[in-house]
């Protein structure tokens, strides 16, 4: 198995990392909404998500779940080309997304340092370990450096 570098991120990439921290960014809360998404279809848009709480209705709603929904409501299905990940929880939402989003063979880009856990361990395993095996496992620091 190859490891992905940040040599495999283009351009396009690069704005998908900037919606979706600029969406979490714009809408955290804590305890409420921690993940950020962003999504690019094949038609080239791009859909930005954060994560609906169950605080908010009656059960929590993923961030790329909300971006796939407004992609789908804005224009139909387009086919989504590829989605970026960024938030707090890494062992419960952004581990837990990339994976069912893997499923579905879309192109997955997670920066690590978008993203925490309380159990630093965790967070470093799934980093180092669980996620290079389905995503671009990247960091902001790599993916200034590589513009």
């Amino acid at each position: 198995m190859s490891k992905l570098t940040t040599k495999s991120l283009s351009k396009k990439d690069q704005e998908l990392i900037d919606a979706a921290t600029k969406a979490i960014k714009a809408r955290y809360r804590n305890d409420w909404q921690e993940v950020g998404s962003a999504l690019r279809t094949r038609d080239g848009r791009v859909v930005t998500g954060v994560n609906l709480d169950a605080y908010v209705g009656r059960g929590a709603i993923c961030a790329e779940a909300v971006a796939i929904g407004r992609a789908l409501t804005e224009k139909g299905d387009q086919g989504i080309e590829t989605i970026v990940l960024a938030g707090v929880a890494t062992g419960m939402a952004v581990g837990v997304a990339a994976f069912a989003l893997a499923d579905r063979f879309y192109n997955i880009i997670v920066p690590s340092d978008t993203a925490t856990d309380g159990n630093k361990e965790l967070h470093e395993v799934i980093f180092k370990a669980m996620l290079p095996a389905i995503a671009l496992v990247t960091t902001t620091d790599d993916v200034i450096a590589h513009l």
